[in-house]
């Protein structure tokens, strides 16, 4: 039997996400979660607001709001009720996108 040493471990290997999303943005949602369907929403390869479309969202109005978060830029924003399960939710997009499921196995 092998015998257990975490010091020889290949981290790399056992920590490399599925979905290379660097850098994941966290932000706390702007109107409590009653449009975004959180509290807390993540963008993956995030570099600036108006790169990813998300200005209107963020100065707009009510209206705006709506629109932003019906659109299929939202689609690939993760939410949820903490910052924590905003990225685990981004990466499940990522997942359902591409057909395929991250687990700890892979």
């Amino acid at each position: 039997m092998k015998e257990f040493n975490p010091f020889k471990m290949d981290f790399e290997v056992m920590f490399q996400p599925k979905y290379d999303l660097y850098p994941v943005a966290v932000f706390q949602s702007r109107y409590s979660g009653v449009y975004e369907g959180g509290e807390w929403f993540a963008i993956g390869n995030f570099k600036t607001f108006d790169e990813i479309g998300i200005s209107e969202y963020l100065f707009g109005d009510d209206c705006d709001a709506v629109d932003f978060w019906m659109s299929e830029k939202s689609e690939m924003i993760g939410v949820g009720s903490t910052p924590d399960t905003a990225v685990g939710n981004l990466y499940e997009r990522y997942s359902a996108i591409s057909g395929t499921t991250q687990t700890s196995e892979d």
